[in-house]
């Protein structure tokens, strides 16, 4: 496995979005999809999980994720560190696709 810095993740999806027809949160979506389904193959339903969330396209994933595993029957909780203005474009989209039954607080609250 490969561990990549936050600037050739950039360029990996600049490159990507470049020579694939897909978006930005297309991309997101697919390799959240990834994250999830190993998270639910190696981590029993009943264990909680949390998810401490960033302003940037990372915490878009981050929350992405969440949602897609709450779906799947895990008891997640969303914890952001910083406000809802503060979020990039594809995290505030993620944020507001989480559903009504995943809470979301504040990471002082953690």
């Amino acid at each position: 496995m490969k561990i990549l810095t936050g600037s050739r993740i950039r360029e990996a999806d600049r490159y990507t979005i470049a020579r694939e027809p897909i978006d930005s949160i297309a991309l997101m979506e697919r390799a959240s999809e990834s994250i999830a389904q190993w998270v639910a193959g190696h981590v029993r339903p009943e264990c909680p999980l949390a998810f401490f969330v960033g302003k940037g396209n990372n915490g878009g994933d981050g929350l992405a994720v969440a949602r897609m595993l709450h779906r799947a029957g895990f008891s997640c909780a969303v914890y952001l560190a910083f406000g809802r203005d503060e979020l990039s474009e594809e995290c505030r989209f993620n944020l507001e696709r989480l559903p009504r039954g995943l809470p979301v607080r504040p990471m002082a609250e953690a």
